[in-house]
């Protein structure tokens, strides 16, 4: 059984696929033309998340058609043709599975084939319902007419995957729902937690200055998640920006309260340059006077996070407050990392039980509003012991549930769907 892991967006695929290579299986990451590739989406290179890319790169191949509409209609704006459907039928003849996401249910709709496992990584599904795709089609336009028959395909092809996989209870499911076949409820294992030998780490030079920074600093926190908290009426329409609002500046503002509350405190606030709202943040972080406070950093790559949240106290998720949302890719490093997490908690206790069968992580520090994260930040600062047992009790739930423990589950759907 060979299998094919389709597209690596957050290296969610290039994490699953070095799982199910450990447990014996013969996965192979597919990378679309256009991913980890210059300045616009770097972060989805396997590069950006191993010190041992070596070990990996004879199984990774770069596929000749982009994540994007073109491989379904072309792009007639730019006069280049869609592939051929033989050709791209060539592409995948080697491989008995596909896992995909992504623009792959709408490519295996023109192949006329079905992929094993579709998973979406967008609020809404992308190019079904995400808050981007639904303003791009929002006018009538002949552009909105070529995008309206890519949503047709990707529905297509979703509803003739044979299994649709669903780690949420928002929109997201909502459309899967609408698409009218059995959803399978299981999270992704997004993040491999199997520690590369990292020396290399050590003679990184931004961690070394990272490290030299807040050597005197007794409370750090880490916040690596996309600044996304401003409306734009040109991108988004605005009834859907809600179920994509990170609220970067709750943690602002509640780090500014923490400040006033703690003051015999030494803190730290270490955020990314990252995402569209970035420099809004930052005009936020000066008006308060908390610069001195703050240390900010360039995108990051996983390996390089992944070794800074050693050195921190807490790491922090994503503030998306819409009922059922889960966690991104933030939140599973943190999780792993074994540090608290300050995220958004979307679920009831009983809600997550029942949709997924196993407990909720108990050292989720949940984060509503502004006031939520000055709270938990006091109590974390003034109960350091509570701080490393919340911390640990993460490291063990990720172990237990998520990981290779899950990876399992997902080589179970495979072999019995192959």
């Amino acid at each position: 059984m060979k299998i094919a892991l389709l597209g690596n967006t957050c290296n969610n695929n290039f994490a699953l696929m070095r799982y199910l290579r450990d447990l014996g299986a013969d996965a192979h990451l597919l990378l679309f033309s256009n991913e980890g590739l210059g300045e616009v989406n770097p972060q989805y290179n396997p590069l950006w998340d191993t010190w041992e890319y070596e070990k990996w790169e004879k199984y990774i191949h770069r596929l000749p058609i982009n994540n994007g509409i073109e491989p379904i209609v072309g792009r007639p704006d730019k006069l280049r043709i869609r592939i051929s459907k033989g050709k791209l039928k060539a592409l995948f003849s080697n491989y008995d599975c596909f896992i995909g996401s992504g623009i792959s249910p709408g490519i295996f709709s023109r192949m006329g084939i079905s992929l094993t496992v579709f998973y979406p990584y967008s609020t809404g599904i992308e190019w079904v319902g995400e808050a981007g795709f639904r303003k791009k089609i929002e006018k009538f336009s002949i552009e909105s007419l070529f995008r309206r028959y890519v949503r047709w395909r990707q529905i297509d092809g979703i509803r003739n995957s044979k299994i649709r996989v669903c780690a949420t209870n928002n929109i997201t499911l909502h459309n899967l729902k609408k698409i009218g076949k059995p959803i399978t409820r299981l999270h992704i294992p997004q993040y491999y937690d199997v520690r590369d030998i990292n020396k290399k780490s050590f003679n990184d030079r931004l961690i070394g200055g990272l490290l030299e920074k807040i050597k005197n600093r007794n409370f750090v926190i880490f916040s690596h998640m996309r600044h996304y908290w401003e409306h734009d009426d040109s991108i988004y329409i605005e009834s859907d920006f809600s179920s994509i609002n990170k609220h970067n500046e709750w943690l602002v503002y509640g780090f500014y309260d923490f400040l006033k509350k703690c003051n015999s405190s030494v803190p730290v606030l270490i955020m990314v340059e990252w995402g569209k709202d970035y420099l809004a943040t930052k005009e936020l972080c000066n008006s308060l006077g908390i610069d001195d406070y703050v240390i900010w950093l360039p995108l990051l790559q996983r390996r390089q996070i992944r070794s800074i949240l050693d050195y921190c106290d807490i790491g922090v998720g994503e503030f998306t407050v819409q009922n059922g949302a889960s966690w991104g890719s933030t939140g599973w490093e943190v999780l792993a990392s074994g540090k608290p997490l300050l995220q958004s908690f979307n679920f009831t206790t009983k809600m997550f039980e029942s949709l997924f069968h196993i407990p909720p992580p108990v050292g989720i520090l949940n984060v509503q509003s502004k006031k939520d994260v000055c709270n938990h930040l006091c109590s974390m600062y003034n109960n350091k012991n509570h701080m490393i047992t919340n911390g640990l009790l993460n490291k063990e739930w990720f172990k237990k549930y998520n990981g290779i423990s899950l990876a399992k589950k997902w080589l179970d759907l495979l072999e019995e769907n192959c």
